[in-house]
């Protein structure tokens, strides 16, 4: 096989170049790859799959503290629906431990009398162990309201 002449492209039977060209009569040449050519693709590859486990470690982070806020917010909506149940006129700040998730959280909630039918809440989540940013959700009490009498008109 005299190696002087370029490849030639097997599809248009005309002399193939580029990359292209060196990597078809690489392959076509019976000495096949060289030492450089392998140590080449296996540094690519390692960098590859070295970039796809970054990857999948931040993922797995960012998993896990979308777990925890998903739990904060949990614990603050328990907070909301527990002072919903103890009713308007018993609504007042305080501080409260609050598990969910099997994660223990301090939840402490601020009460604020915007008129006499609204209190405005805050609450604050921490984790109980530390290590999370305390976050602080709102909402709004409304005193219920008194419904007027209804009048059935079959009465006389």
């Amino acid at each position: 096989m005299n190696n002087d002449r370029a490849p030639v492209c097997p599809v248009a039977d005309r002399p193939a170049s580029g990359l292209a060209g060196r990597l078809r009569h690489a392959i076509d040449d019976p000495a096949g790859f060289g030492l450089v050519e392998a140590l080449v693709a296996v540094t690519v590859l390692v960098i590859g799959l070295l970039a796809v486990s970054g990857l999948t470690l931040t993922t797995a982070a960012q998993a896990r503290i979308a777990d925890l806020r998903t739990d904060q917010s949990v614990a603050a909506q328990m907070a909301f629906e527990q002072m919903r149940f103890d009713g308007f006129a018993n609504a007042e700040s305080g501080v409260d431990t609050v598990v969910t998730g099997g994660r223990e959280f301090i939840v402490t909630t601020v009460v604020t009398e915007v008129n006499g039918r609204t209190k405005a809440v805050a609450a604050t989540v921490a984790a109980a162990s530390g290590g999370l940013t305390e976050r602080t959700y709102t909402t709004a009490l409304h005193a219920p309201r008194s419904l007027p009498p209804e009048e059935n008109p079959l009465d006389p």
